[in-house]
């Protein structure tokens, strides 16, 4: 599923669940009722500054935005990597330039053209603080290794008898 049509998705979940109409939407965040009607049918996309509006109506964090409710591998990669960036409060051209590359590569990762070099992978991980299996879509444990080193710790305690509530 493209980032578009999750976002679409996502969009006219929350307007159905809160009863909020396109004019209500509209009017609630200062924009253009053409604008919302594009946005919940698909056929274009928000900037940031937008998707910051919405969320602030809804009161949501952005990436509730572009949650997928099931992995689709052939669009994991470009799906996290929005995902993780918007919930940084970046801008493709703030990624860009915090990875040493051009917005475009950024754009190109999100819009599912082009996939990210071994290397950008690793800075990628790093930067998001998120395994490369992650990025990939290969497991939806952001970072398994530190999941599994509280999970050893919680056993641990329990084991020797410390049951503080946590």
């Amino acid at each position: 599923m493209k980032t578009r049509d999750i976002f679409k998705k996502n969009l006219n979940k929350l307007m159905k669940e809160n009863n909020i109409t396109r004019d209500d939407l509209s009017k609630a965040i200062n924009e253009p009722y053409t604008s919302i009607r594009e946005w919940d049918t698909g056929s274009s996309f928000p900037r940031d500054s937008k998707i910051d509006k919405i969320c602030k109506y809804f009161n949501i964090k952005s990436y509730e935005l572009f949650k997928e409710e099931q992995c689709n591998t052939e669009n994991d990669f470009k799906t996290r990597v929005k995902e993780l960036r918007v919930c940084k409060n970046l801008t493709q051209e703030q990624l860009a330039k915090k990875l040493n590359v051009s917005r475009s590569n950024v754009a190109n990762w999100e819009n599912g053209s082009n996939t990210a070099t071994q290397e950008m992978l690793n800075n990628l991980s790093d930067f998001f603080n998120c395994s490369t299996d992650y990025l990939l879509g290969r497991t939806n444990c952001r970072n398994a290794e530190k999941e599994l080193i509280e999970l050893k710790q919680n056993i641990l305690s329990l084991v020797n008898g410390n049951t503080n509530d946590r």
